[in-house]
């Protein structure tokens, strides 16, 4: 099903200093709403695996769209790319577009409502079932279920498709976790009521800065 996301067409993202702005203002990303709540743990988020994230991430990406050169992937990072793609061939996970028909891939979000944006890995359909997912080089964490519940907020119909993580493994194996529709509810309300806390802060600080966003928790 084709989905676009609101107001996107005003939001610019700064890839180096990982900065949105809609129509000029700067606004929080989910994970960093999340990290401000301290619901992610970074004990084990080193500069190693920041950098291991981003290049699977980005070669992911080149993959999907037909663009990948393997004799320009580094070897450490082959296995996890390698992972992504027998994943994708052993679900026959086939990536959605928007209603432009743009490949839902690596594709900024906002939501104006709670005032935050994002970035989804993937929207696409395995069988006739239309599923969320983010792309992990980690383990699974609690907070992965916040995340999503954030990005399908986003999106047009937001109980309408499930929600995956696919942990990719640097042997060329993979993992999958369903986050259920049962924890949805729960999840969700989790990562508004961060939000909320964040806009509160943000606010105090700078009374300028975030002045104006409409925050709700409900």
């Amino acid at each position: 099903m084709p989905v676009c996301p609101a107001r996107t067409e005003c939001v610019q993202f700064d890839e180096i200093a990982h900065i949105y702005t809609v129509a000029g203002m700067q606004r929080p990303s989910v994970t960093q709403i999340l990290k401000d709540a301290g619901l992610i743990d970074t004990t084990w988020y080193t500069d190693e695996a920041r950098e291991r994230g981003r290049a699977v991430h980005l070669t992911t990406q080149f993959l999907d769209e037909d663009d990948l050169d393997w004799d320009t992937v580094l070897s450490p990072y082959r296995g996890y790319v390698a992972a992504w793609e027998r994943f994708k061939q052993e679900s026959h996970f086939s990536i959605s577009r928007d209603s432009e028909g743009k490949l839902l891939i690596e594709y900024i979000l906002f939501q104006p409502a709670s005032g935050y944006c994002g970035m989804l890995d993937r929207v696409g359909t395995i069988g006739m079932t239309e599923y969320l997912i983010d792309i992990k080089t980690g383990d699974p964490q609690d907070w992965h279920g916040y995340q999503l519940a954030a990005y399908s907020q986003c999106l047009p119909n937001p109980h309408s498709r499930k929600r995956m993580t696919v942990h990719l493994r640097a042997n060329g194996s993979y993992s999958t976790r369903e986050h259920t529709v049962a924890g949805f509810a729960y999840e969700w309300q989790v990562f508004a009521a961060a939000a909320v806390v964040w806009h509160a802060k943000h606010r105090r600080r700078n009374s300028h800065a975030y002045t104006g966003s409409a925050v709700s928790a409900a």
